[in-house]
């Protein structure tokens, strides 16, 4: 599962892969600070490197929010991650590494 950000909008893409989970940035790395607000509600930066992703968002994602399947996949892998580090306990948010893909093409 990845969050890619591409001209301003984030996409949830292969939801279903619970092993791989990132973000992806159709950008530089320089522009951090103007990606981030594409990511408002769900996902902050930690730093270039590491973004935590608001369960809460993705668990209300439209098209998954009512699949009961999908929801217990994400409770998997939210277990799998607890024990690594990659559960923030205060906000339930989720660890992900942050890819930078360069401009994307026009």
């Amino acid at each position: 599962m990845l969050l890619r950000w591409r001209q301003g909008a984030v996409t949830l893409e292969a939801p279903e892969n619970f092993k791989a989970f990132k973000v992806v940035v159709e950008s530089d790395a320089a522009q951090l600070s103007a990606v981030t607000p594409g990511f408002a509600g769900v996902a902050t930066f930690a730093d270039a490197q590491t973004a935590w992703v608001s369960q809460a968002a993705l668990r209300a994602w439209p098209g998954l929010q009512a699949d009961a399947a999908w929801l217990q996949g994400l409770d998997a892998m939210v277990a799998k991650a607890r024990p690594f580090g990659w559960i923030d306990e205060a906000s339930g948010a989720i660890r992900a590494h942050v890819e930078w893909a360069g401009a994307a093409p026009t």
